[in-house]
């Protein structure tokens, strides 16, 4: 399993909930899959209006930084279908990408997350279980803390490690 770190962001304060600005981690994942590498959250991608606000790194960089390609990645899982997750999912097209079924239904609501992001032509979101098994070597469960089930997996590779998807 590797890291790919897609780099950090500033949350506004007016986002943040704090009446501060803080500067927030944007990470991904990439997990060693039989039919190429599995990379778990594709980063914020491109976005006009998220570009302006929050001047992301990005995923093609990171990959790299990573030493994977995008041509490596078979698979896409989204722990969230919020932009800093999905973001460059529409510069994945052809790949299966994968979502909790509780996720994908609150990214159909409103003001969740950018449609255009999850619904991107050549983007297969896939309506999944609650706990999809992507590979043998992962398994996938909610995160405990998160009364809806709707954000935050851990991915435990059977290796005994485990990372967090925050």
């Amino acid at each position: 399993m590797r890291r790919v770190g897609f780099g950090y962001f500033v949350r506004p304060a007016e986002d943040a909930g704090t009446g501060s600005s803080r500067v927030e981690p944007c990470l991904g994942y990439l997990v060693e899959h039989p039919d190429g590498l599995l990379l778990m959250d594709t980063g914020i991608g491109t976005h006009l209006e998220v570009d302006a606000y929050y001047r992301p790194r990005r995923r093609s960089t990171a990959l790299a930084d990573a030493g994977a390609r995008d041509e490596d990645v078979a698979l896409v899982v989204n722990c969230r279908l919020h932009f800093d997750h999905c973001g460059d999912n529409p510069q994945l097209p052809g790949r299966p990408i994968l979502t909790r079924r509780a996720e994908l239904a609150a990214a159909r609501g409103t003001d969740y997350t950018l449609p255009e992001l999850v619904y991107a032509p050549g983007c297969a979101t896939s309506n999944s279980t609650a706990k999809p098994k992507p590979c043998p070597e992962c398994s996938c469960f909610p995160h405990p803390v998160t009364p809806s089930g709707t954000s935050h997996w851990w991915y435990a590779a059977t290796t005994g490690t485990s990372r967090p998807c925050r």
